[in-house]
């Protein structure tokens, strides 16, 4: 029995994240009704997220790579459908690449960001503020304008306001779902409650691979599937 368990890191809340990838796996497993009626096999976890900096793991990918090293692989329990007990040997790998072309990685997954363009930035004054020398006086016509307002300055909004976020993964995690769908794969399990991800699972579905969906996320909306297409199963973690 050949399984793959898809993990999206950065959607896991922090006591997830705290517990580790083990217990993240063996609660999963254990969660998942398997429809087999075999009691061994074996499953391959990946781990979803934006690992590269440029082309430099991050500190986060790299404190994973260590977790991985030491508590994987590792054999771990889980229940058929029927609610029989089996063993599977469970393996774990950060996904930097698509299973469909291993060697092949997919850099400069977390990176920078523009500021959402929704941002708005009202004058301190109106919110209570009396110094008519207030430094941040300035930011309202800095935020609607995105040029400083020092005459002579060249600094843009996106210069010094924006963020780090991951890049890529949610459309390299639907891609490898649709791929091991078609590969022969016995069963998937996903740990997200990215709403984005529903197309792709649907798809797989639809090859005829069984799979659960297992949320993170407290507050999470069930799939509306229609019939037909391979069982699925769905549930908070």
């Amino acid at each position: 029995m050949n399984l793959r368990l898809y993990i999206d890191y950065d959607n896991l809340n922090p006591d997830q994240k705290r517990r580790g990838l083990l217990d993240l796996a063996t609660r999963a497993l254990l969660a998942s009704p398997i429809p087999t009626e075999k009691i061994s096999g074996r499953c391959e976890a990946r781990v979803y997220g934006g690992w590269y900096e440029a082309t430099t793991l991050t500190p986060l990918a790299e404190a994973i790579v260590v977790e991985i090293g030491r508590d994987f692989p590792n054999v771990l329990p889980f229940r058929t459908k029927r609610g029989v007990s089996g063993r599977l040997a469970v393996s774990a790998e950060l996904a930097c690449s698509l299973e469909a072309e291993p060697a092949h990685h997919l850099f400069n997954t977390f990176r920078p960001r523009s500021a959402p363009r929704a941002l708005k930035c009202v004058d301190p004054a109106t919110s209570g503020c009396t110094d008519p020398q207030c430094p941040l006086a300035c930011l309202p016509r800095f935020f609607e304008t995105e040029q400083c307002p020092k005459q002579g300055c060249t600094v843009q909004l996106g210069d010094v306001l924006f963020r780090r976020g991951q890049k890529l993964i949610d459309t390299m995690l639907a891609c490898d779902l649709i791929h091991t769908s078609r590969a022969g794969c016995d069963f998937i399990i996903v740990v997200s409650s990215d709403d984005d991800l529903l197309p792709a699972l649907r798809i797989a579905l639809l090859a005829g691979t069984p799979l659960a969906r297992l949320h993170p996320k407290t507050y999470h909306q069930l799939a509306a599937f229609p019939p037909g297409g391979a069982p699925f199963f769905e549930t908070p973690l």
